[in-house]
């Protein structure tokens, strides 16, 4: 299916898409706190930027949406402009990958926590629940 949206208004609407502060991160930050876990966002940990960082539990949560991350269950390429979705996806892929390798090099255990994963309050509480009784 053909874009809606003229090339100028796509760039729009795409150049407002945040990196931080998303949706699912702030549900699971709220849900952290209110489990009494301390957390630093978007510290910067052997060289890569991260999204949440529990120090006491040497634990690092990247949170990935599922569009941008290509999670298996939810993400379904766009036909405009495949090769472009394609070649953005696996580099975005081999990014996290290289992260986590040199994250856990460094000592820290990895978390990656999908975006359907902290889809509501309930679900973020859930999965910072399971963090809190490993601390």
């Amino acid at each position: 299916m053909p874009d809606l949206w003229t090339s100028a208004k796509r760039s729009e609407v795409m150049s407002k898409i945040r990196s931080r502060d998303t949706g699912p991160e702030r549900r699971l930050r709220a849900a952290l706190r209110r489990a009494g876990l301390r957390y630093r966002s978007y510290y910067k940990v052997a060289g890569v930027k991260t999204d949440i960082v529990l120090m006491d539990l040497d634990t690092i949560l990247m949170v990935h949406g599922c569009f941008w991350h290509g999670c298996k269950r939810h993400y379904t390429p766009p036909s405009d402009n495949a090769l472009f979705w394609r070649r953005k996806l696996v580099s975005n892929r081999a990014r996290d990958a290289r992260q986590v390798r040199l994250l856990r090099k460094a000592g820290w255990r990895v978390v990656t926590v999908w975006e359907h994963s902290v889809s509501n309050n309930h679900m973020a509480d859930l999965v910072a629940e399971r963090l809190r009784r490993k601390a």
